[in-house]
């Protein structure tokens, strides 16, 4: 799996993209290495969950995940 540091915003901790067919996470190159290992873990969440092709909004998809960190 494809992953990649972009200076993001500083609200922006990460995201996945789908690039040829593949996911893609991309961390902030901003954050600290701890940050971005919590966010590198919380983007794998998203794939194995299979959100990429999910039909719910994003806002609802990441209440979801975030109630699972808690857990």
């Amino acid at each position: 799996m494809r992953t990649i540091l972009v200076d993001l915003p500083c609200d922006c901790r990460g995201c996945v993209v789908e690039t040829d067919g593949e996911p893609c996470i991309i961390l902030n190159s901003r954050m600290s290495h701890e940050m971005n290992i919590q966010s590198y873990e919380h983007e794998l969440r998203h794939i194995k969950n299979n959100d990429l092709h999910c039909e719910e909004s994003v806002n609802k998809i990441e209440a979801y995940c975030h109630k699972a960190d808690l857990t």
